[in-house]
């Protein structure tokens, strides 16, 4: 039998990984809902495609006014994209899911996302 010892460092970054992989997941997900290609989307975003790979591969970006032009890209509402990077950047979370063309009124304004 094989045992590993994992240390909290170790933890943290496969956590993180986790969950940015999730987030990623998430987008990709929309993107594809919403009927965008990776480079329409980027495109739509003000962003490099690259950059949006980056972004479906696991990176969760903490800037929100990127976050806000991806969520403008997919029409998906502000504060559900913003809730969304913040539970996958390490909150716990029972199923991730982003609406795609929802009519909620935004209501997340901290750090100027709305």
């Amino acid at each position: 039998m094989h045992t590993e010892s994992f240390s909290a460092e170790n933890i943290a970054a496969i956590r993180r990984q986790s969950w940015g992989r999730l987030f990623g997941g998430g987008i990709e997900e929309a993107r594809r809902t919403a009927g965008l290609s990776i480079d329409q989307a980027a495109e739509a975003a003000g962003m490099e495609a690259s950059e949006w790979r980056a972004i479906e591969a696991g990176h969760v970006p903490g800037d929100w006014e990127r976050l806000r032009a991806m969520a403008d890209a997919m029409d998906v509402p502000h504060d559900q994209m913003a809730l969304y990077a913040f539970m996958c950047q390490g909150v716990h979370l029972n199923g991730c899911h982003l609406a795609v063309g929802g009519d909620q009124q935004d209501t997340v304004e901290s750090k100027g996302f709305r």
